[in-house]
């Protein structure tokens, strides 16, 4: 069992009940990371990768995680409609702010607002 089960126990009550009563022996990798998932989600825990990106040491980490996340996200998200991500923002004299967006499920037309 990894070390952030002690961590989760003390967020989801049915881990800790499980770590207290039957050791991390008992609580299983999807359960960890359902757990996870659904407290990342609530930002209730935020992941943490130590680093650094001058000489590449832990990038390759932080984009496994990200994606590792971003799609089990997606996933649990799916029936929510459209998802995007801004990477970049930019201002044209004529047109004014320009957002550059990867759409995650769902669709856009042109001109649509947020909800």
């Amino acid at each position: 069992m990894t070390k952030e089960t002690p961590i989760l126990s003390g967020i989801n009550d049915d881990l800790l009940e499980k770590y207290v009563g039957q050791g991390s022996g008992s609580i299983l990798e999807e359960e960890l990371f359902g757990s996870y998932l659904s407290s990342f989600c609530q930002r209730n825990v935020f992941p943490f990768v130590a680093g650094e990106a001058l000489i590449g040491v832990g990038v390759e980490e932080l984009l496994d995680l990200r994606e590792l996340l971003v799609r089990k996200k997606k996933i649990a998200d799916r029936e929510s409609g459209l998802s995007a991500i801004i990477f970049k923002m930019k201002h044209d004299p004529q047109m004014g702010r320009i957002a550059y967006v990867r759409l995650l499920p769902g669709s856009m037309k042109k001109r649509d607002q947020p909800s």
